[in-house]
């Protein structure tokens, strides 16, 4: 089942690439699969994760939503992004 689900995951991604789209929310959000997979391991295993991979996952999740709303951190987050004049 889960080779299944992974194979039209990467057939999905592969469409994303090539149809001619901007590729950095394509790769940010299939970024997220490691700090993602951190969680639900565990939560399967139930125990906590460590400091250093609930930092991880912070700074993945936070790059990641970056990249793919832009727009919005260039708003509203004006100290975090240099804009050009």
């Amino acid at each position: 089942m889960a080779g299944s689900v992974a194979c039209i995951g990467i057939v999905f991604v592969n469409l994303a690439y090539t149809t001619g789209g901007p590729a950095g929310p394509v790769t940010a959000i299939t970024a997220m699969s490691s700090p993602g997979l951190v969680v639900v391991m565990a939560v399967t295993d139930g125990r906590m994760i460590s400091a250093m991979e609930v930092i991880a996952v912070l700074f993945g999740m936070y790059g990641a939503l970056v990249m793919t709303n832009h727009q919005f951190f260039e708003r509203n987050c004006f100290c975090f992004c240099v804009k050009k004049k």
